[in-house]
């Protein structure tokens, strides 16, 4: 079963599930300039695939204790990025985020980079000047035979 944190309010009490919590954070890392995306290491991945569970939130382990919670996120890093000032960034939006919008306090935000690639459109672009280059090259060796 999810397990879930109670929040106190006047009205009554409203229980946040780590789940929630886990796609809050999610959602936060995807609007860091240079993170490409969450996800988990390879292990995460056979570890989800044996269980047959793909929880929302993928990459983020939520853990609470003494009523604090730490934020563990995989993420994939731009190439070319500066990691620790993409990570520096991602934790500020995470802690932000989560706190805000559940209103409990986050003690940590642990950054794991599993993974570095190259944004779609930046890799059109490589094949792009690839080609206009073997196209030079092949014009350059048949203007000399």
């Amino acid at each position: 079963m999810d397990k879930t944190y109670e929040v106190n309010e006047n009205s009554g009490n409203v229980k946040i599930s780590d789940e929630v919590i886990a796609t809050i954070a999610q959602i936060a890392a995807n609007e860091v300039d240079g993170i490409i995306g969450t996800g988990s290491s390879f292990a995460g991945e056979i570890k989800q695939i044996l269980s047959k569970k793909a929880p929302a939130g993928k990459g983020v382990k939520v853990v609470t204790e003494n009523g604090e919670v730490t934020v563990d996120i995989s993420v994939v890093v731009e190439y070319g990025a500066k990691i620790p000032a993409v990570s520096w960034e991602l934790q500020e939006n995470v802690k932000k985020n989560v706190e805000s919008m559940t209103g409990l306090s986050v003690r940590k935000v642990n950054i794991h980079v599993v993974g570095i690639e190259v944004k779609e459109e930046e890799k059109e672009e490589i094949k792009e000047e690839k080609s206009e280059t073997d196209a030079e090259t092949t014009a350059e060796t048949t203007e000399e035979n």
